[in-house]
Parts: C-alpha cells; structure tokens; sequence
C-alpha cells in the first residue's frame, strides 16, 4: 500500500542544505548590521556637519557685527571730533551745530550707510538731526545719562520693526561733555556681508512682540513665532537710497526718510 504524499516522512536536510541555510542567514544578520552602523554614522556625521556650520556661521555673524559696531563707532567719533562742533554745542548755537555737519552727512549716508545722526547737548535737549527715526523710538535718555555719566562712548543693537546699531559717543572740550553725538543704521550691509561669506540665504528675523501684531502677513512666520524685520531682512533684497535729494536736504539741516521701505526691493 502506497501512501499519500501528506503522510510521506519527510527526509532531512542534508548537511550541505543546512550550511547554506546557516550561512545566508549569518550573512543577512551581517549585512543588517553593517547597514544600520552605516547609517547611524553617516546621520551622526551629518548632524555633526551641521553644527558645525551653524557654530562657524554663528562666529562669522558675532565677528562682523563687532566690526560693524567698531566701524560705527570710530565714524560716531570722527562726527563729534568735528571742527566748529564742540564750540557750537558750548554756545547753544543751533544754526552752527547743523552747520558742523551738514557738510559731511550725504557722505555719510551714502558710503557708510548712516541712516540717522541726532546730536544732543549738555542737557540732553535735541540740537539738530538729519535722516529718519524708527517708527517705535528708542531709550535715548537712557543712553544719554549713561554716556554723561561715564564719558565714554557707547554701543547697543536695539530690534524692534528692523534692527538697527547705534553708536552715541560725547563731545569734549577740554575734558568735559558738552554734547553728544548719536549715530545708527540698520543691519542691510551686515546681512549683505554675513551672506558673502557664508554663501548661503540669510534673513533676519525678530520674535513676537507687541509690535509684531500688526506685521504684514507675508512677513509672519508663526511657526518661528516670529516675523522677518524690515524691508532690509532678506540678504536678496538690496538697499536703494534716493541720491538725487541728498544735497538739497543736507543743506537745509535735515533728511526726511533717507532710506524710505518702498524704494528697497
């Protein structure tokens, strides 16, 4: 009697079948785990590469800011070290303290991208201007009781629609403040330079505010909870300024809006 197939005892692999078996199993555990190494070093690697570059970033961001600062400060003191300026501000003499520097401002503006200068006396009281002010202001009397107080000049970064860098460095005569000089101008050129270097995108952007509210939707990052600050914000968005009204305006004392939001693409 023949039995079916079903109920046939089977035969046991052979030993050469069972080495095979063994081995092509061996084998896939090996090739997993080279895969897994494999991949978990070249992620480790490329998490590393990125801090890296963001840590270099970081440095070249901090390094020229520093130099930007510095840049303005020296230009803040080569404006209070101007010839007839200190003897204006001691006679509370307007028309000449706007006289001391009307000259100089349109090269300002335009080559060292000075966006405002605000010159202040003894007391603290505005003598003459030239270019434009945030919309939001800034604590200038705060800084000028530091400046007064301890004579030496001073520099911050103060963000709020844009970002701006102000300089404020004292008038001496004789080893006394008889006025103040204040200079600022937005981060345009610094996002420009950070974006040379890097070769890479770069924009700037501010945290939510109470200002912030009212931003443009376009420019609203939520997931930053944020939002970008100022036209300037964007490295491919260049700065223009109007040349044509410079030295008319620099001859009557002051600029109105120098770098106005709608003449910057």
């Amino acid at each position: 009697m023949t039995l079916p197939p079903l109920f046939r005892q089977r035969r046991p692999l052979s030993l050469t079948w069972r080495v095979i078996a063994l081995s092509s199993l061996l084998l896939l555990v090996l090739v997993s785990l080279f895969t897994w190494l494999g991949h978990t070093t070249l992620t480790r690697q490329f998490q590393e590469g990125r801090l890296q570059q963001h840590a270099l970033h970081h440095r070249e961001v901090r390094l020229i800011l520093q130099r930007s600062e510095e840049e303005l400060r020296q230009l803040a003191g080569l404006a209070a070290a101007s010839s007839g300026l200190g003897e204006a501000l001691e006679a509370d003499d307007h028309a000449a303290v706007r006289a001391s520097l009307a000259a100089q401002w349109p090269s300002l503006q335009l080559d060292a991208g000075i966006d405002e200068i605000r010159i202040f006396d003894d007391r603290g009281e505005a003598m003459a201007s030239w270019g434009s002010s945030p919309e939001h202001g800034s604590p200038l009397q705060s800084w000028i009781t530091q400046v007064f107080r301890t004579e030496t000049p001073l520099t911050t970064l103060r963000c709020d629609v844009d970002c701006r860098q102000y300089a404020a460095v004292p008038v001496l005569i004789d080893g006394r403040s008889v006025g103040l000089v204040i200079l600022s101008r937005t981060l345009a050129d610094v996002i420009l330079q950070v974006k040379s270097v890097s070769n890479s995108e770069v924009a700037l952007l501010g945290a939510s505010s109470g200002a912030s509210n009212d931003a443009v939707p376009a420019r609203r990052l939520s997931g930053w909870q944020g939002q970008l600050l100022g036209p300037a914000g964007v490295a491919g968005h260049p700065r223009r300024r109007p040349v044509t009204a410079a030295p008319r305006a620099a001859s009557e004392g002051t600029v109105g809006h120098p770098r106005d939001p709608d003449s910057i693409r």
